[in-house]
């Protein structure tokens, strides 16, 4: 994401902030041995998923929208 035109400037007040305390941005080699990791795909849906999380207003399902999925993980004996 580090990589993408634009989008540091769509980030939260929030996520900056993150950002900046995490230190500093990676190096393009850094950034390509990440992309390199297995669950990297899933780490930079995870960052969107958190980002779009922040927006003020947007619409939220109930719980009962979740149940199932939060169920769905329960292990049981």
């Amino acid at each position: 994401m580090a990589t993408e035109q634009g989008y540091g400037d769509a980030l939260s007040v929030a996520s900056i902030a993150s950002l900046e305390n995490q230190g500093p941005p990676l190096t393009p080699a850094e950034s390509h041995a990440f992309l390199d990791h297995p669950f990297a795909d899933d780490a930079l849906a995870l960052r969107r998923w958190d980002e779009d999380a922040k927006t003020p207003g947007a619409p939220t399902p109930s719980l009962e929208h979740f149940r199932p999925h939060l169920e769905s993980c329960l292990i049981s004996d």
